[in-house]
């Protein structure tokens, strides 16, 4: 029977873990832009639908493990960097000068990237990882693609409504939003959008060079 409930679990983290990987960097959530009359609680729902996944995903983990955490963490090479990374920005929040928004931030960041990473570590069988790393790597390759689409049409076909200057949640969450020809792609930021694309870049040569490895061993 735990078996099985070990099964669904991690089932379910790695579909949950795939729709985050597929979806954060093809959906520009934060600045979407919704028809008129859509009720503001959907609005802000579909804004903050990562978030609230990630939430999800690393609480119904730590509920389910509450009992052996100490244990699980000392079982992952970097549980307890993890965790300590997060101790040490709940710490530095305290003499932040704005503490709450300082706290706030650190939570956020550990939620959708250190909790995600232990659930990761602890559900998710290593073939089922490759499965994961290959969603990853192609999302990847889905935006660099459309930013060369954006580049040649010299416009961003899909997501240019959102992109502006005139919409609200843009210009609130982008200081400087007037990036003229620079490419945007999915992202909305070419800062973040570069930094994503070199991220992968490692995995990618790895990837890479990994299966033309078993190629010639096969």
């Amino acid at each position: 029977m735990k078996t099985v409930s070990r099964d669904i679990s991690g089932e379910i983290a790695l579909w949950g873990l795939v729709l985050l990987t597929v979806m954060v960097p093809l959906v520009p959530f934060r600045y979407l832009v919704m028809p008129a009359g859509v009720p503001p609680v959907i609005v802000l729902a579909m804004r903050h639908l990562p978030t609230v996944g990630c939430l999800v995903l690393g609480g119904v983990w730590l509920w389910r493990r509450r009992v052996r955490i100490v244990h699980l963490l000392e079982q992952v090479s970097l549980g307890w960097p993890v965790t300590s990374l997060l101790l040490v920005g709940l710490l530095s929040a305290v003499g932040a000068r704005e503490p709450v928004m300082s706290m706030a931030k650190t939570i956020y960041y550990f939620a959708t990237g250190g909790l995600l990473f232990l659930v990761l570590v602890d559900n998710v069988r290593k073939d089922q990882g490759h499965g994961l790393l290959y969603c990853l790597l192609g999302t990847g390759y889905l935006v660099a693609s459309y930013g060369i689409v954006e580049f040649v049409a010299g416009n961003n076909l899909i997501y240019g409504f959102c992109f502006d200057p005139g919409n609200e949640m843009y210009r609130l969450l982008v200081p400087d939003p007037w990036f003229e020809q620079r490419i945007l792609s999915t992202v909305g930021h070419p800062v973040v959008l570069g930094s994503y694309l070199a991220l992968l870049l490692p995995l990618s040569i790895t990837a890479i060079t990994a299966t033309k490895s078993r190629r010639v061993q096969g």
